[in-house]
């Protein structure tokens, strides 16, 4: 999945989302993809990168921040940040799959969270607020179903999120586009990209064609 997120004061932030199901051995159509869309993405949002610590992966021109799963196989959460960018680490919860990085704008930050959550595995709704906030997205692969993303029907995940989103003011740029299609043909709704409240008129959307895993973007504007 792509996601287009943009987001500044006075210029833009670019934000590709993709849920790669290894990047290993899809790297070269992540390298290809941005060398035809040269200066049009400041941050890659990789979920589901199967990487490993001692298992080296760059793209030129971009800072790779990862987190890999080191207990099990497939996971792990890559964001790439364009050398020009400058950005700080925060910390996120120890038991969510996440980055969180606050990227510094000319006159403001923009907190971007890159977040994976593994069908199977049980979440802490308190733990998934942490990353809720003022200017900030919240992009990636959250394995939930809600009707606010486009979902016929909603999870206990889903509905989860949708309390978390009301909580703290926020809302889905999501379009309802699907963004996975499952090899029977069935579509899914499993890549959103979240807002704080005070974004979400300046922001859009859009799921980009892509033949492995699912990709979408998001464009957030902010004046």
């Amino acid at each position: 999945m792509d996601t287009q997120n943009q987001l500044n004061p006075s210029s833009v932030i670019s934000v590709l989302q993709w849920n790669c199901n290894g990047i290993i051995k899809h790297q070269n159509e992540l390298r290809n993809h941005v060398c035809r869309n040269s200066n049009k993405y400041d941050i890659i949002c990789l979920q589901e990168t199967s990487l490993k610590p001692d298992k080296k992966f760059n793209i030129p021109g971009y800072i790779a921040v990862r987190r890999d799963r080191v207990d099990g196989d497939k996971g792990g959460v890559l964001t790439l940040v364009k050398q020009d960018l400058n950005y700080i680490q925060i910390c996120s919860p120890d038991n969510l799959e996440c980055i969180v990085l606050k990227i510094k704008l000319l006159s403001a930050y923009l907190t971007v969270a890159n977040i994976y959550l593994p069908p199977d595995k049980y979440v802490d709704q308190n733990e998934l607020s942490k990353i809720f906030g003022p200017q900030t997205l919240i992009i990636g692969d959250l394995n939930a179903k809600s009707k606010l993303w486009g979902s016929p029907r909603p999870d206990e995940s889903g509905l989860m999120f949708e309390e978390l989103i009301d909580m703290h003011n926020a809302s889905v740029i999501s379009t309802g586009q699907p963004t996975y299609q499952h090899h029977n043909g069935s579509l899914s709704h499993l890549d959103v990209s979240i807002v704080s409240s005070a974004l979400a008129t300046r922001s859009n959307w859009s799921v980009l064609n892509n033949t492995v895993g699912s990709r979408s973007q998001s464009r957030v504007v902010k004046n």
